[in-house]
């Protein structure tokens, strides 16, 4: 239901089932002061900035439109960051008399957070707190204005195509050419973005983060890449539904010396392996040792080796999958 503001703010006409907004006009600089209060709000809570890259994600699935449904599994743990998120929307704009609309604020969202982890890994670097800290350039991440939100933003009972984390390397391609018509190297960028945050039961149904040490998960980073091809990392495929469901969820966990250091999907590990997923439930009938290299492979071993490489291509897939719009040509930059 739209706030009697928005009513205000914007002419509303119906096209297809989407409406058309007379959107207000931004400044380049007051969205910089917009993401001055994002950056707050996720220095408050750093643990928002990995939600809300997802939540950006998701809306754009089917297309970008500010609407979720969260009757859909495939949404399912993003309840909470989105209420937390959509309150702050709601409490912060209009901001000096405009606002916008829910997907362009959730696109805002989810570059403000990628910047915030890039900080907030960084300045671990500088202070000497992890060994292993990879001093990361920030993503040249685009601010583009024009999504429309659809009728019943934020909600809606519409139910689309989500890639799953149990797709084979085949799957996994077309499937986000299909949604997002992401290329195969946009494609292996954008699954960098499991460099933050983590998997739960709640959410994916699967669980532990793809970086499992520490605060790792808050750390925009290119570890995933040298994780998946680390000799050091011993690989083991686990049913994480294991005593708990009938309903088998596989995934992967790596170890080194008994100490475990990451989780991956299928999904992910298809980026260095041809796996043979066998069922529904993502189990594969070759180990890591024994599955053969992915034609990708190349490609995450550019990403791990040069982090500048990653960053730039990283930019490009995230305003391709956030530009799914029906016109992609409505979608500019604020103005100077």
């Amino acid at each position: 239901m739209a706030s009697s503001k928005s009513v205000v703010l914007f002419a509303l006409f119906l096209v297809s089932g989407y409406p058309v907004f007379a959107q207000d006009q931004w400044t380049m600089s007051e969205v910089d002061e917009l993401k001055l209060l994002l950056r707050a709000f996720f220095e408050e809570d750093v643990d928002r900035a990995p939600g809300c890259l997802r939540l950006a994600f998701h809306d754009c699935v089917g297309y970008c439109d500010g609407c979720l449904n969260f009757g859909n599994p495939a949404n399912g743990g993003l309840e909470d960051i989105y209420v937390e998120i959509n309150d702050f929307y709601k409490n912060v704009l209009p901001l000096n008399g405009k606002t916008m609309s829910r997907a362009d604020f959730f696109n805002l969202a989810g570059i403000v957070a990628v910047d915030t982890t890039v900080d907030y890994n960084n300045i671990s670097c500088d202070e000497g707190l992890d060994p292993d800290c990879i001093t990361m350039p920030k993503p040249p991440l685009r601010f583009l204005m024009g999504r429309e939100d659809c009728v019943s933003s934020p909600d809606t009972e519409d139910n689309h195509e989500f890639p799953q984390g149990f797709m084979n390397h085949a799957e996994v391609m077309a499937t986000m050419k299909r949604i997002f018509d992401l290329n195969t190297r946009q494609t292996v960028a954008i699954l960098g973005a499991h460099t933050l945050g983590e998997m739960t039961r709640a959410g994916s149904g699967f669980d532990g983060s793809w970086k499992a040490q520490s605060d790792n998960k808050f750390k925009f980073d290119n570890r995933y890449y040298k994780f998946l091809l680390d000799d050091s990392i011993t690989w083991t495929h686990r049913d994480a539904n294991e005593g708990r469901s009938p309903d088998q969820r596989w995934q992967w966990t790596g170890r080194t010396n008994g100490e475990e250091i990451a989780n991956m999907l299928d999904a992910d590990i298809d980026l260095v392996k041809l796996l043979d997923i066998e069922d529904e439930g993502g189990h594969s009938t070759c180990s890591f040792e024994d599955c053969p290299d992915a034609p990708t492979k190349s490609i995450v071993q550019e990403y791990a080796n040069d982090e500048a490489v990653w960053v730039k291509d990283f930019a490009d897939a995230f305003e391709r999958m956030t530009s799914t719009v029906p016109d992609p040509g409505v979608l500019a930059p604020p103005a100077a």
